[in-house]
């Protein structure tokens, strides 16, 4: 019963995967089905307020009421909120971590309470308490990315060497790294450093924004110079 109810809730996550639109910001719901837990990261990026809000949408529809949070960024906001849904008692958890690696003790929670969770875009590691993973293919991101890199650097024409600044999720990053070094033959002209934490993130930033020439794309999580 709990398996088939996440397998529900993750064929309505592909649809939100797959959705573009942005909806409304109101966090909690009921429902004649029970509640579905959303922790999400932050508001900082629109593309968490959209997913949210698409999936308050697609539980809603098939009768589910929503709990829907936003950490903040804040490691221990999150795992206070997963908490408060695990005492009130969700039916799964969909969580998009901050820190994939910082939810071990909050998952042992829900799983003593008989509540599934679902990854969300971003890996949860250091848990057996994880049901799916549901996200985008970043592998192929890493190529589409690595195909415009390419083509705007003109690396075809021997133009580099560059830095590149990769910013976000640790695993996506990998992912994302790894595609790139793969799809691009002229990855000798660039050398390219993922950071995902603010501690490592913050100097560098200080670092490459005094770069001469530099080309800033902060809404794409890279930075040129």
């Amino acid at each position: 019963m709990r398996k088939g109810l996440s397998l529900l809730i993750v064929t309505a996550l592909i649809l939100v995967l797959a959705a573009c639109g942005n909806g409304g910001d109101s966090k909690a719901s009921s429902g004649k089905n029970g509640t579905i837990g959303i922790s999400m990261p932050s508001k900082t990026l629109e593309r968490w307020v959209a997913d949210g809000a698409n999936m308050k949408k697609e539980f809603e529809s098939i009768g589910y009421g929503v709990d829907l949070q936003y950490a903040e960024d804040v490691i221990e906001n999150q795992v206070s909120q997963i908490e408060n849904m695990i005492t009130k008692g969700v039916k799964v958890i969909v969580i998009a971590p901050i820190d994939g690696e910082a939810l071990t003790d909050v998952l042992d929670k829900a799983a003593e309470a008989n509540i599934d969770v679902i990854a969300y875009d971003r890996l949860i590691k250091k848990s057996k308490h994880v049901s799916f993973y549901a996200t985008f293919d970043n592998f192929k991101v890493g190529v589409l990315q690595a195909s415009y890199i390419e083509d705007k650097l003109g690396l075809k024409d021997g133009k580099g060497p560059f830095n590149i600044e990769l910013f976000g999720a640790r695993q996506t990053i990998t992912m994302l790294t790894s595609s790139m070094t793969e799809q691009c033959p002229y990855c000798s002209h660039i050398s390219i450093t993922a950071s995902w934490s603010l501690e490592v993130v913050k100097p560098q930033w200080i670092k490459l924004l005094r770069c001469a020439g530099m080309v800033l794309q902060p809404k794409h999580g890279w930075i040129i110079c």
